[in-house]
């Protein structure tokens, strides 16, 4: 259409305004993203815990046990255990070179063979509810079940054969030996499954969607003073023309799209043009930028056709619920800002209520963050896609429905 050819035309008259403005957002995000992403690959979720042992260790039977703990039990991969005195433990704890440490009263050993038991002490630094917290109740709360449950176990066993007048030494012996190699292979017992932080993503995955969203919903906001109409006297000379509003809507539409859809593939080129500076960053998310070529770029620029549909839809809609410049950029950044927000594009959605995880599907930003998330899990593609296309359709009859109120209100 003519009509479309020529609002093409107008924005492309001031494309590279808007284009350096685009990309020197997308330059932020990526450092942003860069630096998000080395920190989750060293954060502390992921660092080896060292706690101290002191105290009355050198029973026999104790001793066996952290040899065991920290050679053969898998607990070793993230917890290491150092055999010290009291004084050595509290001063390395002070400097920082222990997390936590345990210490083993006097009679501790006795006591497991006895109807009581005496508590070990735990000392840690941390009291803010961070990681060490975690460690120290879940270290804690286990270390209690084994050792209590196998002391109901020995003199349950132990009871029931003075009971029956049939003790055997040597059978409870074994029974004590059987109790502690299932406690040391408790990882066969059950199978741990990492789903990731939303949909089998892992953080830096998820945070790679979420900032591509949010950078493409706030690239809108240079385009207000283009989209937003103060007054609709050309709306009504071009409608006496014969162009009517679902022709001006669906052509002002289509310019504002292909000028969206051509700024996401720059930020391609830019990729492709520094993916050696930025082959580290994106191993970290899984991705071998020496595999990427300009064949995979231009598949994946036909792919995100339908996540770059949705939003621009939404952004399209802001332009309409404006007459004025300034409220219409604030309207258009902080409609932008909310719904990421709720689209899980700032924070994992998994930390969510249900409620938000539930409306976070059918709104803009949570829906291209979605398929984004589909074509790395390849699950859900079709459907996330047409999902993604039918919420466009709802926001361009809605940008209809106002162009033809405020057509007959003025």
């Amino acid at each position: 259409m003519r009509y479309a050819k020529l609002r093409i035309k107008l924005v492309f008259k001031y494309y590279l305004r808007f284009a350096s403005l685009t990309l020197a957002l997308f330059l932020l995000f990526g450092a942003v993203s860069s630096l998000l992403i080395k920190n989750e690959a060293s954060d502390e979720t992921k660092q080896l815990y060292t706690v101290g042992i002191c105290g009355s260790t050198d029973i026999s039977y104790l001793g066996i046990g952290i040899d065991l703990m920290t050679q053969m039990d898998s607990s070793s991969g993230y917890i290491k255990l150092v055999e010290c005195t009291l004084e050595e433990a509290r001063e390395r704890l002070e400097n920082g070179d222990f997390t936590a440490y345990i210490f083993v009263p006097d009679g501790f050993t006795d006591s497991i063979f006895s109807d009581e038991l005496i508590p070990l002490e735990f000392v840690t630094k941390d009291a803010s509810g961070g990681m060490t917290a975690v460690l120290k109740e879940e270290l804690l709360k286990t270390i209690s079940v084994f050792i209590v449950h196998a002391q109901k176990s020995y003199y349950a066993f132990a009871s029931a054969m003075l009971r029956e007048g049939k003790y055997n030494g040597d059978l409870l012996s074994a029974v004590n030996i059987r109790s502690l190699m299932l406690v040391l292979d408790r990882d066969n017992i059950s199978k741990v499954h990492i789903t990731g932080v939303s949909g089998g993503l892992s953080l830096s995955e998820y945070m790679l969607c979420a900032f591509s969203v949010l950078w493409l919903m706030l690239c809108s906001v240079p385009y207000c003073t283009l989209f937003i109409k103060r007054e609709l006297s050309l709306t009504r000379v071009l409608k006496s023309r014969g162009i009517s509003i679902f022709s001006q809507t669906i052509c002002e539409y289509l310019s504002y799209f292909t000028s969206m859809y051509l700024s996401v593939i720059t930020a391609f080129v830019l990729l492709l043009m520094f993916k050696g500076a930025l082959s580290d960053a994106f191993l970290l998310v899984g991705i071998d930028m020496g595999a990427v070529s300009i064949a995979n770029l231009t598949l994946l620029s036909l792919k995100i056709l339908p996540a770059v549909s949705v939003i621009t839809a939404f952004q399209f809609m802001l332009f309409s619920l404006s007459s004025q410049i300034v409220s219409g950029m604030l309207i258009q950044f902080f409609g932008c800002i909310v719904t990421s927000f709720i689209g899980g594009c700032m924070y994992p959605i998994s930390f969510f209520p249900t409620a938000l995880r539930g409306a976070s599907h059918v709104l803009p930003s949570g829906a291209a963050r979605e398929y984004l998330s589909s074509l790395i899990t390849e699950e859900g593609q079709l459907f996330r896609a047409f999902l993604c296309v039918m919420i466009s359709a709802v926001f361009l009859l809605i940008t209809l429905l106002v162009n033809r109120l405020r057509l007959n209100r003025e």
